[in-house]
């Protein structure tokens, strides 16, 4: 055979091979009742399918979604607020770290001025003045000075109460306690009174002043000394040292004076070196501590 007829007839093979796979394939499709492969090509040239051919939908099942749980609320705990813990006057008055270092006069407050049962007048004490503490006493009174005069003050007076709750407000509370009763005074023997007072003043000017005579008159306290040192001497101070040294002991030994004046002369020539008083309403020495 020529090269021509071999050429066309491998063509006509190729063809014939083509037509009978595709005639194949077409039958396959159109009786698979399957694959689904079978089924698309179907749908695709518009084959009728066979009876029972269509396979039943492919169900994906939808992702289930598990929803994040939700974060529960914070609730914020609030703790709750201490209450004020009630502090007793009693337990008040024995601790001074919680006092004030002073107070208001919220009250008038008159006081008499007595030497040796005399009666040097009054002195008096108006609201807004400044009460310097120095001690907070069981009776509800508080010892302390305004401008230089010690005295004792009832605390239902001062600004204390109110004081003491703006300081510690939400910790403590207080209350005043019940009116006490005053302590009866001792009975004093006066002539015993006078010699126990009169040797305890000698024998304390002797310790601080050395070579001196001490006096009680009734006009002032009298202090005769000789001064051994050449340093100058505040006779002033001195003065009202002794003064107040004689209100503490003769208030301890029972008695009311609160004012006291003093004199000091040179012991050799009788000159006057100085004056000086102290006056302490209401003393209480054996309560008071400077």
């Amino acid at each position: 055979m020529s090269p021509q007829q071999v050429a066309l007839l491998k063509m006509f093979a190729m063809f014939a091979g083509l037509i009978g796979g595709a005639v194949f394939f077409l039958n396959w499709a159109k009786q698979d009742t399957k694959t689904q492969f079978a089924y698309e090509v179907r749908e695709v040239i518009g084959i009728e399918h066979p009876l029972g051919s269509v396979p039943e939908p492919v169900v994906v099942p939808e992702p289930v979604v598990v929803p994040e749980p939700e974060p529960e609320p914070v609730v914020e705990v609030v703790a709750p607020r201490p209450l004020a813990i009630e502090m007793s006057y009693a337990d008040f008055v024995r601790q001074p770290d919680l006092w004030p270092e002073a107070l208001e006069l919220t009250l008038e407050t008159s006081v008499q001025i007595l030497y040796r049962e005399r009666d040097f007048g009054t002195m008096r004490f108006v609201p807004g003045l400044m009460l310097k503490v120095d001690k907070i006493l069981p009776s509800k009174e508080v010892i302390g000075s305004v401008n230089g005069n010690y005295l004792i003050v009832p605390a239902e007076k001062t600004s204390l109460m109110p004081w003491f709750h703006d300081t510690y407000r939400g910790k403590y509370f207080m209350r005043y306690p019940g009116v006490m009763a005053s302590a009866e005074g001792a009975a004093v023997d006066d002539g015993r009174f006078h010699v126990d007072l009169l040797e305890g003043m000698r024998k304390w000017c002797y310790i601080h002043f050395g070579d001196c005579t001490f006096d009680i008159t009734d006009d002032a306290l009298v202090l005769r000394w000789r001064a051994k040192e050449d340093a100058p001497i505040d006779y002033r101070a001195e003065a009202r040292a002794i003064a107040r040294e004689y209100l503490k002991r003769q208030a301890e030994l029972g008695a009311t004076d609160n004012y006291a004046p003093c004199e000091i002369y040179d012991l050799s020539s009788g000159s006057l070196l100085g004056i000086g008083s102290f006056f302490i309403p209401s003393f209480v020495a054996q309560e008071y501590h400077q």
